[in-house]
Protein backbone atom coordinates (compact mmCIF):
# COMPACT_ATOMS: atom_id res chain seq x y z
CA UNK A 1 0.00 0.00 0.00
CA UNK A 2 1.02 3.87 -1.11
CA UNK A 3 3.64 2.35 -3.42
CA UNK A 4 3.49 1.91 -6.95
CA UNK A 5 1.90 -1.12 -8.34
CA UNK A 6 3.93 -0.48 -11.47
CA UNK A 7 7.43 0.18 -10.21
CA UNK A 8 7.39 -0.66 -6.24
CA UNK A 9 10.05 -0.59 -4.68
CA UNK A 10 11.08 -4.21 -3.90
CA UNK A 11 13.25 -5.83 -1.53
CA UNK A 12 14.58 -9.52 -1.23
CA UNK A 13 15.72 -10.66 1.98
CA UNK A 14 17.96 -7.33 2.67
CA UNK A 15 18.65 -6.31 -0.58
CA UNK A 16 16.62 -4.23 -3.24
CA UNK A 17 15.97 -5.92 -6.25
CA UNK A 18 14.29 -4.66 -9.50
CA UNK A 19 11.13 -5.57 -10.78
CA UNK A 20 11.91 -8.69 -13.76
CA UNK A 21 9.99 -6.24 -16.39
CA UNK A 22 8.79 -2.48 -16.94
CA UNK A 23 5.26 -1.61 -16.63
CA UNK A 24 5.42 -1.37 -20.43
CA UNK A 25 6.78 -4.81 -20.45
CA UNK A 26 3.10 -5.70 -18.59
CA UNK A 27 4.70 -5.47 -15.20
CA UNK A 28 2.44 -5.71 -12.04
CA UNK A 29 3.22 -5.84 -8.42
CA UNK A 30 0.28 -8.22 -7.88
CA UNK A 31 1.10 -10.47 -10.45
CA UNK A 32 4.87 -9.92 -9.44
CA UNK A 33 4.45 -11.74 -5.66
CA UNK A 34 1.67 -14.22 -7.36
CA UNK A 35 4.45 -15.19 -9.25
CA UNK A 36 6.92 -15.67 -6.57
CA UNK A 37 3.93 -17.34 -4.23
CA UNK A 38 3.62 -19.62 -6.63
CA UNK A 39 7.40 -20.34 -7.62
CA UNK A 40 8.86 -20.94 -3.94
CA UNK A 41 5.63 -23.63 -3.91
CA UNK A 42 7.19 -25.68 -6.77
CA UNK A 43 10.66 -24.91 -5.66
CA UNK A 44 9.77 -26.31 -1.63
CA UNK A 45 7.95 -29.22 -3.07
CA UNK A 46 11.08 -29.99 -5.83
CA UNK A 47 13.26 -30.54 -2.86
CA UNK A 48 10.93 -31.57 0.50
CA UNK A 49 7.59 -32.61 -0.74
CA UNK A 50 6.23 -33.08 2.41
CA UNK A 51 7.13 -30.23 4.68
CA UNK A 52 4.47 -28.12 5.90
CA UNK A 53 4.75 -24.46 4.50
CA UNK A 54 2.95 -20.97 5.70
CA UNK A 55 2.70 -18.73 3.02
CA UNK A 56 1.40 -14.89 4.03
CA UNK A 57 0.72 -12.83 0.69
CA UNK A 58 0.13 -9.56 1.89
CA UNK A 59 -0.66 -7.63 -1.57
CA UNK A 60 -0.74 -3.71 -2.03
CA UNK A 61 -3.92 -3.63 -3.51
CA UNK A 62 -6.84 -2.67 -2.76
CA UNK A 63 -5.03 0.16 -0.68
CA UNK A 64 -4.23 3.44 -2.63
CA UNK A 65 -2.95 3.72 -5.23
CA UNK A 66 -5.51 2.04 -7.74
CA UNK A 67 -3.41 0.73 -10.47
CA UNK A 68 -4.41 -1.91 -12.64
CA UNK A 69 -3.94 -2.82 -16.19
CA UNK A 70 -7.14 -0.65 -19.09
CA UNK A 71 -8.42 -4.64 -20.04
CA UNK A 72 -9.77 -4.92 -16.56
CA UNK A 73 -11.25 -1.16 -16.21
CA UNK A 74 -13.02 -1.77 -19.24
CA UNK A 75 -15.58 -4.35 -18.17
CA UNK A 76 -16.24 -1.80 -15.51
CA UNK A 77 -17.42 1.38 -17.62
CA UNK A 78 -20.36 2.78 -16.50
CA UNK A 79 -21.15 -0.42 -14.05
CA UNK A 80 -21.56 2.41 -11.50
CA UNK A 81 -23.22 5.35 -13.05
CA UNK A 82 -26.60 4.59 -10.42
CA UNK A 83 -24.27 5.86 -7.67
CA UNK A 84 -23.13 5.49 -4.08
CA UNK A 85 -26.80 5.66 -2.26
CA UNK A 86 -27.73 2.92 -5.36
CA UNK A 87 -25.07 0.87 -4.70
CA UNK A 88 -25.49 0.73 -0.86
CA UNK A 89 -29.13 -0.34 -1.10
CA UNK A 90 -27.89 -3.53 -4.07
CA UNK A 91 -25.02 -4.34 -1.47
CA UNK A 92 -27.83 -4.63 1.87
CA UNK A 93 -30.14 -6.58 -0.26
CA UNK A 94 -27.23 -8.92 -1.64
CA UNK A 95 -25.46 -9.49 1.85
CA UNK A 96 -29.18 -10.16 3.58
CA UNK A 97 -30.15 -12.75 0.51
CA UNK A 98 -26.57 -14.28 1.02
CA UNK A 99 -27.60 -14.44 4.97
CA UNK A 100 -24.31 -12.28 5.46
CA UNK A 101 -26.20 -9.77 7.76
CA UNK A 102 -29.89 -10.27 8.97
CA UNK A 103 -33.18 -9.35 7.40
CA UNK A 104 -34.19 -6.81 9.87
CA UNK A 105 -30.89 -4.80 9.46
CA UNK A 106 -30.98 -1.27 8.05
CA UNK A 107 -28.38 1.05 6.59
CA UNK A 108 -26.65 3.41 8.75
CA UNK A 109 -27.66 7.15 7.99
CA UNK A 110 -25.26 8.50 5.10
CA UNK A 111 -23.30 11.43 6.77
CA UNK A 112 -24.02 15.14 5.68
CA UNK A 113 -20.90 15.79 4.26
CA UNK A 114 -21.65 13.44 1.81
CA UNK A 115 -23.39 14.23 -0.93
CA UNK A 116 -26.45 12.48 -1.99
CA UNK A 117 -25.49 11.17 -5.78
CA UNK A 118 -28.81 12.61 -7.64
CA UNK A 119 -27.40 16.14 -6.22
CA UNK A 120 -24.40 15.94 -8.20
CA UNK A 121 -23.90 17.30 -11.44
CA UNK A 122 -23.17 15.26 -14.44
CA UNK A 123 -19.06 16.33 -14.25
CA UNK A 124 -18.82 15.05 -10.82
CA UNK A 125 -20.43 11.84 -11.56
CA UNK A 126 -18.87 10.70 -14.18
CA UNK A 127 -15.59 11.81 -12.13
CA UNK A 128 -16.84 9.77 -9.08
CA UNK A 129 -17.87 6.99 -11.02
CA UNK A 130 -14.73 6.60 -12.91
CA UNK A 131 -12.54 6.67 -9.79
CA UNK A 132 -14.74 3.57 -8.89
CA UNK A 133 -14.56 1.78 -11.78
CA UNK A 134 -10.66 1.35 -11.60
CA UNK A 135 -11.04 0.88 -7.76
CA UNK A 136 -13.67 -2.51 -8.57
CA UNK A 137 -11.49 -3.72 -11.32
CA UNK A 138 -7.96 -3.48 -8.98
CA UNK A 139 -10.23 -5.39 -6.54
CA UNK A 140 -10.81 -8.02 -9.85
CA UNK A 141 -7.58 -8.52 -10.82
CA UNK A 142 -6.37 -9.08 -7.53
CA UNK A 143 -9.21 -12.02 -7.08
CA UNK A 144 -7.99 -13.39 -10.24
CA UNK A 145 -4.21 -13.38 -8.50
CA UNK A 146 -5.57 -15.28 -5.40
CA UNK A 147 -7.12 -17.90 -7.98
CA UNK A 148 -4.06 -18.19 -9.71
CA UNK A 149 -2.15 -19.05 -6.46
CA UNK A 150 -5.57 -21.65 -5.79
CA UNK A 151 -5.15 -22.90 -8.87
CA UNK A 152 -1.09 -24.02 -8.75
CA UNK A 153 -2.49 -25.52 -5.40
CA UNK A 154 -4.96 -27.29 -7.24
CA UNK A 155 -2.57 -28.66 -9.51
CA UNK A 156 -0.24 -29.80 -7.03
CA UNK A 157 -2.90 -31.76 -5.04
CA UNK A 158 -2.14 -29.62 -2.06
CA UNK A 159 -5.25 -27.56 -2.03
CA UNK A 160 -7.23 -29.92 0.03
CA UNK A 161 -4.46 -30.31 2.11
CA UNK A 162 -4.04 -26.49 2.64
CA UNK A 163 -5.95 -24.14 5.07
CA UNK A 164 -6.68 -20.91 3.36
CA UNK A 165 -7.38 -17.66 5.50
CA UNK A 166 -8.11 -14.87 3.75
CA UNK A 167 -8.78 -11.29 5.23
CA UNK A 168 -8.58 -7.34 5.12
CA UNK A 169 -6.49 -5.18 7.49
CA UNK A 170 -9.67 -2.15 8.10
CA UNK A 171 -12.85 -1.11 6.25
CA UNK A 172 -12.82 0.95 3.20
CA UNK A 173 -10.77 4.04 3.10
CA UNK A 174 -12.70 7.71 2.99
CA UNK A 175 -8.87 8.86 2.92
CA UNK A 176 -9.66 9.94 -0.68
CA UNK A 177 -11.47 12.67 0.67
CA UNK A 178 -15.04 14.20 -1.04
CA UNK A 179 -13.62 14.69 -4.54
CA UNK A 180 -11.32 11.34 -4.78
CA UNK A 181 -7.72 12.18 -6.19
CA UNK A 182 -5.16 11.70 -9.34
CA UNK A 183 -2.36 12.46 -7.46
CA UNK A 184 -3.00 10.78 -3.56
CA UNK A 185 0.56 11.29 -2.58
CA UNK A 186 0.03 15.45 -2.92
CA UNK A 187 -3.54 14.76 -1.27
CA UNK A 188 -1.32 13.42 1.61
CA UNK A 189 0.87 16.27 1.77
CA UNK A 190 -2.62 18.50 2.07
CA UNK A 191 -2.28 19.17 -1.62
CA UNK A 192 -6.01 18.83 -2.92
CA UNK A 193 -6.79 18.94 -6.50
CA UNK A 194 -9.56 21.03 -7.72
CA UNK A 195 -12.41 19.68 -9.33
CA UNK A 196 -11.69 21.09 -12.73
CA UNK A 197 -7.95 19.71 -12.49
CA UNK A 198 -9.36 15.97 -10.95
CA UNK A 199 -12.35 16.06 -13.88
CA UNK A 200 -9.39 16.99 -17.24
CA UNK A 201 -6.73 14.15 -15.63
CA UNK A 202 -9.41 11.55 -14.36
CA UNK A 203 -7.89 8.88 -17.46
CA UNK A 204 -4.69 9.21 -15.96
CA UNK A 205 -6.36 7.17 -12.81
CA UNK A 206 -4.78 3.34 -12.92
CA UNK A 207 -2.57 3.66 -15.42
CA UNK A 208 1.62 4.30 -15.09
CA UNK A 209 0.97 7.75 -14.21
CA UNK A 210 -2.16 7.77 -11.87
CA UNK A 211 -1.66 7.90 -8.22
CA UNK A 212 -5.19 7.69 -7.43
CA UNK A 213 -7.58 7.28 -4.49
CA UNK A 214 -11.84 7.22 -4.66
CA UNK A 215 -13.83 9.60 -2.93
CA UNK A 216 -15.68 8.55 0.55
CA UNK A 217 -18.78 8.20 -0.53
CA UNK A 218 -17.62 5.10 -2.41
CA UNK A 219 -16.01 3.93 1.14
CA UNK A 220 -19.45 4.34 2.86
CA UNK A 221 -20.82 2.26 0.45
CA UNK A 222 -17.91 -0.58 0.14
CA UNK A 223 -18.63 -0.64 4.26
CA UNK A 224 -22.47 -1.03 3.64
CA UNK A 225 -24.46 -1.11 6.09
CA UNK A 226 -22.05 -0.60 8.86
CA UNK A 227 -21.20 3.15 9.83
CA UNK A 228 -18.01 5.53 8.60
CA UNK A 229 -14.63 3.46 7.44
CA UNK A 230 -10.99 3.39 8.17
CA UNK A 231 -9.03 5.01 10.97
CA UNK A 232 -12.07 4.81 13.28
CA UNK A 233 -13.86 2.47 15.47
CA UNK A 234 -17.09 2.59 14.14
CA UNK A 235 -17.91 -0.89 12.76
CA UNK A 236 -17.23 0.46 8.98
CA UNK A 237 -13.24 1.12 10.31
CA UNK A 238 -12.44 -2.41 11.81
CA UNK A 239 -15.10 -4.78 10.77
CA UNK A 240 -13.31 -6.80 7.99
CA UNK A 241 -14.52 -9.87 5.69
CA UNK A 242 -13.12 -13.24 6.96
CA UNK A 243 -13.23 -16.61 4.70
CA UNK A 244 -11.74 -19.60 5.92
CA UNK A 245 -11.25 -22.59 3.57
CA UNK A 246 -9.46 -25.96 4.31
CA UNK A 247 -9.14 -29.62 6.19
CA UNK A 248 -11.32 -29.11 9.25
CA UNK A 249 -12.72 -25.91 8.86
CA UNK A 250 -15.94 -26.95 8.77
CA UNK A 251 -18.40 -29.69 7.06
CA UNK A 252 -20.65 -27.27 5.83
CA UNK A 253 -18.73 -25.13 2.51
CA UNK A 254 -20.20 -21.70 2.22
CA UNK A 255 -21.70 -21.71 5.55
CA UNK A 256 -21.41 -18.11 7.49
CA UNK A 257 -20.93 -17.37 10.77
CA UNK A 258 -21.80 -14.33 12.65
CA UNK A 259 -19.96 -15.05 16.09
CA UNK A 260 -17.65 -12.40 17.03
CA UNK A 261 -13.94 -12.76 16.35
CA UNK A 262 -11.08 -10.78 16.08
CA UNK A 263 -7.79 -10.62 14.34
CA UNK A 264 -5.65 -12.42 17.34
CA UNK A 265 -7.85 -15.45 17.37
CA UNK A 266 -6.42 -16.85 13.91
CA UNK A 267 -3.21 -18.30 14.88
CA UNK A 268 -4.89 -20.17 17.60
CA UNK A 269 -7.62 -21.38 15.37
CA UNK A 270 -4.94 -22.10 12.45
CA UNK A 271 -3.08 -24.40 15.18
CA UNK A 272 -5.96 -26.21 16.80
CA UNK A 273 -7.22 -27.22 13.25
CA UNK A 274 -3.93 -28.74 12.53
CA UNK A 275 -3.81 -30.00 15.71
CA UNK A 276 -0.06 -28.41 17.05
CA UNK A 277 0.44 -27.37 20.25
CA UNK A 278 1.89 -23.49 20.35
CA UNK A 279 5.38 -24.05 21.44
CA UNK A 280 6.64 -22.16 25.01
CA UNK A 281 10.18 -21.34 24.22
CA UNK A 282 11.31 -21.17 20.50
CA UNK A 283 15.34 -21.89 19.92
CA UNK A 284 15.77 -20.98 24.06
CA UNK A 285 13.62 -18.02 23.71
CA UNK A 286 10.18 -17.74 25.84
CA UNK A 287 7.25 -17.07 23.72
CA UNK A 288 4.72 -14.62 25.09
CA UNK A 289 1.40 -16.18 25.96
CA UNK A 290 -1.39 -15.88 22.99
CA UNK A 291 -4.31 -13.40 24.10
CA UNK A 292 -6.44 -15.16 21.10
CA UNK A 293 -8.83 -18.00 21.90
CA UNK A 294 -9.45 -20.83 18.85
CA UNK A 295 -12.69 -20.22 16.68
CA UNK A 296 -13.19 -24.14 16.40
CA UNK A 297 -16.01 -24.38 18.01
CA UNK A 298 -17.83 -21.18 15.86
CA UNK A 299 -16.70 -23.23 12.89
CA UNK A 300 -17.99 -26.99 14.02
CA UNK A 301 -21.62 -25.21 14.75
CA UNK A 302 -23.39 -22.04 13.54
CA UNK A 303 -25.06 -21.94 16.72
CA UNK A 304 -22.27 -22.29 19.02
CA UNK A 305 -21.78 -19.32 21.88
CA UNK A 306 -18.95 -16.76 20.97
CA UNK A 307 -16.11 -18.07 22.39
CA UNK A 308 -14.94 -14.28 22.35
CA UNK A 309 -16.72 -12.19 24.40
CA UNK A 310 -15.14 -8.58 24.40
CA UNK A 311 -12.58 -6.41 22.27
CA UNK A 312 -11.18 -3.33 23.19
CA UNK A 313 -10.32 -1.21 19.89
CA UNK A 314 -8.23 2.15 19.68
CA UNK A 315 -7.15 4.42 16.61
CA UNK A 316 -6.06 8.22 16.57
CA UNK A 317 -7.57 8.51 19.78
CA UNK A 318 -11.16 6.95 19.07
CA UNK A 319 -11.87 3.68 21.09
CA UNK A 320 -14.42 1.67 21.19
CA UNK A 321 -15.20 -1.63 23.47
CA UNK A 322 -17.14 -4.35 22.19
CA UNK A 323 -18.84 -6.36 24.73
Amino acid sequence: GEDSQWTPDLIRDQSYVDPPRTPDEGYHFTEDIADEAIGNIRELRLHQPDRPFMLYWATGAPHSPHQVPAEWIEPYEGRFDEGWDVLRERTLARQQELGIVPAGVELSERPSWIAPWDSLPPEEQRLYARLQEVFAAFLTHTDAQIGRILDALDESGELDNTIVVVLSDNGASGEGGPHGSINHLGQLDNHLEDLDQLTAEVDRAGGHHGYNHYPWGWAHAGNTPLRRWKRYTFEGGVRDPLILRGPGVTGEPGGVRDQYCHAVDLLPTVLDLLDVEMPTHVRGVEQMSLDGVSLGPTLADPAAPEVRTSQFYECWGSRAMYH
